[in-house]
Order: C-alpha cells, then sequence, then structure tokens
C-alpha cells in the first residue's frame, strides 16, 4: 500500500483537478497526511512485532527472479525518514507552487511512491526499476523553475542519472549471469564464491552508480545546479530527501557484499571518497555567492560525511551515518523551506540582504538549520558528527577523526558571511507576511533538529542496533 497508493493517486489527481478543482489542495494534503500515516504505522507495527526480517512474495514466481518486498531495520528506518520528508514538501508545496501545480504533485507523488518501492525492494531487477521511475519523475520537476538554466540542469541531472543507471544495470547483469539469481539475499549468501574479478567489477559499478546519486566527489557536478536552479520545495525534495535514497542503496549494496562488514578494498575507496567529498563540497561551497547553491554544495559535504561512516565500517559508524541521514534531512529540508520564502524568487547573497529579520519563522528557521549543518549544539547534527568521530577514533583512524571538525570549520566560514548578509539591518518595505501554514512547517522543523539532541542516546542506540543488523 505505501508503494501503490502513492502511484495511483498521482495518477488520479489530473482527474481531480479537472472535475473537482476545488478540493485539489485538501486532497493532496490528506493524501500526504495517509502515506505518512500508513508507513509510520507500517514502521510502529513492524518494531511491536520483534521479527527481524518480514519477506512479502509477489506474483507467484521463484525467488530466483521474483517480486519480493522486504521490511527490516534499515528499510523500516528509511521509510520513515521519507514519508516524513515528503510530507514535509507537500504541506510547504501548498503555498509556494503556482505555475504547473497538477504536473508538479503528479510528479511528486510518483516520486514518494518510487521512494518507497526501492527502499522496500528485496530483488535487484525491481530496484532498478524504482531507481528509474523515481529518476525520470524527478527530471521535470527541476525544470519546472522554467528558466533557461532550470532546463539546463535539468539535462546535466538526466546525463549523470543515465550513466549511473548504466552501471548500475552492467552490475546487475552480472549478477543474474554469475549466480543465476536476482534475490538480494541469495545474492549475498553466494557472492564470496564469485571469482575475484566478478566480484570487483559488480562492486565497482554499484559503488560508482550509488556514488553519483549520492554526488560523491568525483561524482558531484550535477548536484549545485539541479538543487540551487529548482524551486525551493523541489530543492528540499532533492537534497533533503531523495538524496537519502542513494545513501540507502549505498548501505544496502555494500554490506550485502561485504563478508559480515564492508570488505577492505571497499571500505578503502568509500574512506578515501568520503574525505574528498566532504573537503569539496565545503571548498566549493566557500566560492559561491548564491544561497540556494551554497546549501547545495553542504549537501555534498554531508554525504561525504555518511560515506565516511559506511567506510569506518563499525556498527557504531555506520549507526551515525543513518544518523546522519536523518539530520540533514529535517535541516536541509528546513533551510530550504526557509531560503524560499526569504528570497522571494532572487537568492543571490546581495539580493537577501537583511532578509532574515524581516519574515520572523524563516530568518529563525534558516538559522537554526544552518547551525545544525555546521554541527552546533544544541543541535542533532552535533550529536550524530560525535557519534561518526568517535567511531573513527575508536578504529584509530584520527585522520578521519579531523575531518569532522575540518569540515565544521570551513561551513562556519561560508555559512558567517551569509549570516553578515542576511541578517543586516532589514530594508525598509521589502518583507512579506509568511502563510501560517509555512510558518507551522518552519517551526516543526526547527523543533525536529533540536529534538534529535534531546532524544540523541536513545536514537544513537536504535540506529547501532540497526547497523547491528545490517552488518550481520
Amino acid at each position: 500500500l505505501v508503494i501503490a497508493i502513492p502511484l495511483l493517486f498521482a495518477f488520479a489527481l489530473p482527474l481531480v483537478y479537472a472535475l473537482v478543482p476545488s478540493i485539489r489542495r485538501p486532497a493532496v494534503s490528506a493524501m500526504g497526511l495517509i502515506q505518512f500515516g500508513l508507513v509510520a504505522w507500517m514502521f510502529l507495527s513492524y518494531r511491536a512485532s520483534g521479527i527481524e526480517v518480514v519477506a512479502y512474495p509477489l506474483g507467484g514466481w521463484g525467488p530466483e527472479v521474483g517480486i519480493v518486498l522486504q521490511l527490516d531495520a534499515l528499510s523500516a528506518a528509511f521509510c520513515l525518514m521519507m514519508a516524513l520528508g515528503v510530507l514535509m514538501v507537500i504541506l510547504y508545496s501548498q503555498d509556494y507552487v503556482d505555475a504547473g501545480e497538477s504536473k508538479y504533485f503528479v510528479l511528486l507523488f510518483i516520486v514518494a511512491g518510487g521512494m518507497m518501492g526501492l527502499v522496500l525492494t528485496a530483488d535487484f531487477f525491481n530496484l532498478y526499476v524504482f531507481i528509474e521511475m523515481t529518476a525520470i519523475a524527478s527530471f521535470p520537476l527541476v525544470a519546472l523553475g522554467r528558466s533557461g538554466r532550470a532546463v539546463f540542469a535539468a539535462y546535466y541531472y538526466m546525463v549523470f542519472t543515465m550513466i549511473s543507471s548504466a552501471l548500475i544495470l552492467l552490475a546487475i547483469i552480472l549478477i543474474y549471469g554469475a549466480t543465476g539469481s536476482l534475490n538480494m539475499l541469495e545474492v549475498s549468501a553466494v557472492f564470496a564464491d564469485l571469482s575475484p574479478g566478478i566480484r570487483s567489477t559488480i562492486v565497482v559499478s554499484m559503488l560508482i552508480g550509488f556514488g553519483v546519486k549520492v554526488a560523491l566527489v568525483p561524482f558531484h557536478s550535477w548536484l549545485p545546479p539541479a538543487h540551487a536552479e529548482s524551486v525551493s520545495p523541489v530543492s528540499a525534495l532533492l537534497s533533503g530527501v531523495l538524496l537519502k535514497t542513494g545513501v540507502y542503496l549505498l548501505i544496502r549494496t555494500m554490506t550485502l557484499f561485504g563478508e559480515g562488514a564492508v570488505a577492505s578494498t571497499t571500505s578503502n575507496m568509500l574512506l578515501g571518497l568520503g574525505i574528498a567529498t566532504v573537503l569539496g563540497g565545503n571548498i566549493l561551497a566557500l566560492g559561491q555567492s548564491n544561497v540556494k547553491r551554497i546549501l547545495a554544495c553542504s549537501s555534498v559535504a554531508h554525504m561525504g560525511y555518511i560515506a565516511l561512516g559506511l567506510g569506518i565500517g563499525s556498527p557504531l559508524a555506520l549507526g551515525g551515518s543513518i544518523f546522519h541521514a536523518l539530520n540533514h534531512l529535517l535541516t536541509k529540508s528546513g533551510a530550504f523551506f526557509a531560503v524560499g520564502r526569504m528570497g522571494h524568487g532572487d537568492f543571490e547573497l546581495d539580493k537577501l540582504r537583511g532578509s532574515g529579520l524581516l519574515g520572523g519563522a524563516e530568518g529563525v528557521a534558516f538559522g537554526a538549520c544552518t547551525g545544525a549543518l555546521i554541527g552546533l549544539p544544541p543541535f542533532g547534527s552535533f550529536a550524530s558528527k560525535v557519534m561518526l568521530m568517535a567511531a573513527a577514533i575508536a578504529a584509530g583512524m584520527y585522520h578521519i577523526a579531523l575531518i569532522m571538525p575540518a569540515g565544521a570549520i570551513l561551513s562556519a566560514i561560508y555559512y558567517g558571511k551569509v549570516y553578515r548578509v542576511v541578517y543586516d539591518p532589514p530594508v525598509p518595505g521589502k518583507g512579506t507576511k509568511t502563510p501560517a501554514r509555512t510558518t507551522l512547517i518552519l517551526v516543526l522543523v526547527t523543533a525536529g533538529s533540536v529534538a534529535t539532541l534531546v532524544f540523541a542516546m536513545p536514537l544513537a542506540r536504535w540506529f547501532t542496533e540497526v547497523a547491528n543488523l545490517v552488518l550481520g
């Protein structure tokens, strides 16, 4: 249901707009709440059951080629994160999107259903199907900005995504040819018996393919234009939510192909990519003058922190990566929501002077969410970064531990540059009234970024338990 309902609603929505347009926005909001409610119910039922893995076969085919949906600790956590992110985007979009509204919400619900399918599938063929469904629906969302730059960004995003998809498909073909199965658990059981050349080709193809989707350096150049040129709710969807599908895929596949943990060669590759991504994303942000582009480059850096946790490979480190994914979802979505209200369509820094002091809620939310992105207390991102540092120190990787404060210092420099402008005395008459619904979302996101620190200990324990199950 959590896959089917948003997809069915997406294709029913044009009828709603054509026949009963007066209920279109309440219907969209209600469907977002229903989707989140279903995922929350699924999550709580799974947690209460005490069952480690729930598998659901469809179609009557054998397990080697059949469609299997699977709920475990990792997929349950990411389903809940993504459903929360999509709900926030849907509610925020009500007061933001006018042009192309019906197409926008159709595409948004296709992306929502695709992400649920991507996280819940347990076979490689349908994993590829849901990856493509999500990608193809997201390209026109980027182009919805309607400027020439937005169309170019969508095209650039599409080219990188197609290259990524080709590499993933190559790995899936090799998997089926070598094992005769597409079922993830069956492939995992025999993967160590394959020839080293086949294993290496599969892992490298998957790592690069998903590395593009996570925007690890040097596969990152599509992300800043795609996230910066989109309309702000799409920026929040792409950066806050859709990037987490890449994180999930990277965790799922790289641990699936390891022997109880990420294999040493893959671990070293992830550590190298993670270091380059943290430093590269932050350094790239230093030279930007567009606030949305700064936030986009910051997302690159935060994907690097997550890759470092996976590269370290311990339960504490992987738990820290999942925790950081949650914090990034809340804070980056909130930052894009806030700047969307502050910028009024123009996000060059010199055009935003004083905007942080005009609207109230958006100025507070922007300061809180970007402070969290730096990694400052009292925000949950501080806890997830400390968790990653502790894992690096425990593994004797002191140079990795130093990357965390180095990244925080660099991000403090470029966000400090932004603060000096947006919290200057405001320009008289420039402000506009923030809709009540948007204010509520901004308040909730700000509260959520603090709540993840308040509940950091139970969250850290739970995410470490999830990591233990994933790592076997």
